[in-house]
């Protein structure tokens, strides 16, 4: 993401921490504790606002809004059935804005919130679709969830370079009505919690 841009950036892993995230994850030793602060569950009613931008600017760089997004996930077996819960939470205590006065600036940051929550859904789709094995289940899952998150990234540099970062309002108006679409492609996979049973 080019952090010289005046208008926003959003939060990247290292592919390091992505892999000891993901390895963690799969070993299915994630919880769901968070604070209070970070606690905004993605819903399709519910809308990002100015005031869930709690931390304090980043004064260094020229961004003028960083959105926090993260993937949460939890596995245990039953029965050998694979249960899985995954949500899409944005992190008020980890965003902020220089520019809360801009609406335009807004919705573009809800659209980095809805792309998150789009490849939610693909990872849920690929997690139901994929063959497993005791033996194969960490290596299939890990690829998955490394998969998802490089895509999740590569989309939103995507964005932010087609719209300017909101600047062209004609490319953020079609962003906006194409991630709405993705949304849309994948509401049948809208479920926080996927069963899989093991070949």
């Amino acid at each position: 993401m080019d952090v010289s841009s005046p208008y926003c950036t959003v939060f990247k892993s290292t592919i390091m921490k992505t892999l000891l995230v993901a390895l963690f994850l799969v070993a299915a030793q994630a919880t769901f504790a968070q604070s209070v602060c970070d606690s905004i569950i993605w819903k399709e009613s519910r809308k990002l606002t100015w005031d869930d931008y709690k931390a304090a600017p980043l004064e260094s760089t020229m961004a003028a809004a960083r959105t926090n997004y993260n993937f949460l996930h939890r596995w245990h077996m039953e029965q050998g059935v694979l249960v899985g819960k995954v949500i899409c939470i944005f992190s008020p205590c980890k965003s902020w804005s220089k520019n809360k006065g801009s609406l335009t600036l807004l919705r573009h940051e809800q659209g980095h919130f809805d792309i998150a929550e789009y490849f939610r859904r693909v990872y849920n789709k690929r997690i139901l679709e994929e063959t497993y094995t005791p033996e194969s289940l960490r290596l299939v899952m890990l690829k998955a969830y490394v998969d998802i998150q490089l895509e999740c990234l590569r989309m939103e540099d995507q964005y932010d370079n087609e719209t300017e970062h909101s600047l062209n309002r004609e490319k953020q108006e079609e962003w906006i009505k194409k991630i709405q679409e993705m949304l849309d492609s994948m509401k049948k996979y809208d479920k926080e919690e996927v069963r899989v049973r093991l070949g």
